[in-house]
């Protein structure tokens, strides 16, 4: 447990919330400022140009960030979450293991669907990526794809946590960058992705907690407790809250 944070199901879901409420927030004034044209776009395009000519440069960098960008797509990154869901499913944890590819199929139906309702043109590129540019799916699959893989990082391992949510931040901010390295999206576009996939991986955690009912698998309490006394046999778990979490 961190300290200092409440991590009881009710404050996860007000904080959740909150986070999602924000979210939304932010993509509806990206959005918003996309579609009328407003200031950011004049700073994508400022932004676009400059990358542009500096990759022109950078070929070793240029290629750099085409192995990073591989690590956002969403075959990838659903792989990741396919076999997480895998383990919990071997492990018991069956209906958390169907929620969380639920989240993150969902989500990249939802992705697909804004992108054809602004239906916003790429940066121009001599090889022209096909698709439409906002919001970024990069950005909005990297930050829910690697966010569930965070959040069940927080449920099995009782150290390392802080350091495996900073890494799997790190990738996705590197994730979101190398879109717009590569002129594959516009500044406003990453932003978009990330504040939506933010909210919606938000969103989902509150649905994953409820059902969980406990922040660590019961597996680990066993551990700890075998640990700390190895002839002692520990306590079962309550199958009740575990197995059809």
């Amino acid at each position: 447990m961190v300290s200092g944070v409440d991590e009881s199901p009710r404050g996860v879901r007000r904080a959740c919330l909150l986070v999602c409420a924000l979210g939304l927030t932010a993509f509806a004034l990206l959005a918003a400022d996309v579609f009328f044209h407003g200031s950011l776009t004049a700073i994508d395009a400022d932004l676009a140009a400059d990358l542009a000519r500096h990759s022109q440069g950078q070929p070793a960098l240029h290629e750099f960030f085409r192995w990073v960008t591989i690590v956002g797509d969403k075959v990838v990154v659903g792989g990741v979450v396919a076999g997480l869901a895998l383990g919990l499913y071997r492990g018991g944890q069956r209906r958390l293991a169907l929620l969380l590819l639920s989240a993150f199929i969902s989500g990249a139906v939802l992705e697909w669907t804004l992108k054809n309702v602004f239906q916003r043109a790429r940066p121009p590129l001599e090889n022209q990526i096909p698709g439409y540019s906002f919001p970024s799916g990069h950005a909005m699959t990297a930050v829910l794809g690697y966010g569930l893989a965070g959040y069940v990082a927080v449920l099995v391992f009782q150290r390392g946590r802080a350091t495996i949510l900073a890494g799997l931040a790190c990738l996705v901010l590197a994730i979101g960058f190398s879109r717009m390295y590569l002129q594959a999206h516009f500044l406003s576009d990453v932003a978009a992705g990330f504040a939506f996939g933010t909210a919606w991986l938000a969103g989902w955690i509150v649905i994953l907690h409820t059902e969980r009912g406990v922040s660590t698998p019961c597996v680990q309490d066993q551990r700890a407790t075998s640990a700390a006394a190895d002839t002692v046999t520990p306590p079962a778990c309550d199958n009740s809250a575990v197995s059809d979490a």
